[in-house]
Formats: C-alpha cells, sequence, structure tokens
C-alpha cells in the first residue's frame, strides 16, 4: 500500500484490554473517523487511498477496487464515487481492522474483499 502524503506512520496505541468478571477479557472499540477529504483512486495498486484518525494519529488507509466492487457497487470506472458514497460502512470496516491491529508492514490498513 502506498502511504498518503501527510499521513503519518506512527502505529497507535491498540486499545487497553479492560478486565471483566471470571478472567474475561474485552478489548475496547477504537473510533476512527475518515475525514471529509476527497479519496485518491491508485491505479498503480488498484486501490482507493483514504486517511483514518485515532486519536492524534493519522493511519494511511486503502480499499482494494475489487472490495468496492465485489460489495458495495460495481463500478470501476468511479471507485473514489463509489467509496464517498459508502463511507460510513467502510468506517466501520477501517475501525475494526483497527481494533483488530490489523496494520501491514509499513502500517497502513488494507480492505480485501474478504474484510467485507
Amino acid at each position: 500500500v502506498v502511504a498518503m502524503a501527510k499521513a503519518s506512520r506512527t502505529i497507535p496505541q491498540l486499545p487497553a484490554k479492560v478486565a471483566l468478571d471470571d478472567d474475561q477479557t474485552e478489548y475496547s472499540m477504537s473510533v476512527a473517523r475518515l475525514p471529509n477529504s476527497t479519496p485518491l483512486y491508485d491505479s498503480h495498486h488498484m486501490v482507493v487511498l483514504f486517511p483514518a484518525i485515532v486519536g492524534n494519529d493519522t493511519i494511511s488507509c486503502a480499499i482494494s477496487s475489487e472490495a468496492l466492487t465485489d460489495h458495495f457497487e460495481n463500478d470501476l470506472l468511479r471507485l473514489a464515487s463509489v467509496f464517498s458514497h459508502h463511507r460510513s460502512a467502510i468506517q466501520r470496516i477501517t475501525e475494526r481492522l483497527i481494533a483488530q491491529g490489523r496494520f501491514e508492514n509499513d502500517g497502513s490498513i488494507l480492505i480485501r474483499s474478504s474484510d467485507c
């Protein structure tokens, strides 16, 4: 995944564990915010790039064109528009992957079709 300009490569701290009764453990959910910036289509990598903000950290994120066409709208000519139309669903997927610590080696998040 290509890092976005102005995006930090800092991996945010994962949610702290909260002890529950009977030795159960639960992870609190990270809240990721997708700014209203325009998503950018990277034709070389076939992904739509977008930032996610968690606390004070900006995380470079991408969703594959396959994920967009398989699970949202099958319109290869308007992938950035498809992303914008389904921003809230993509935000929920992004939050889940961040909370699970599913970062790529470069600290970014890549949403694949299997993640949707």
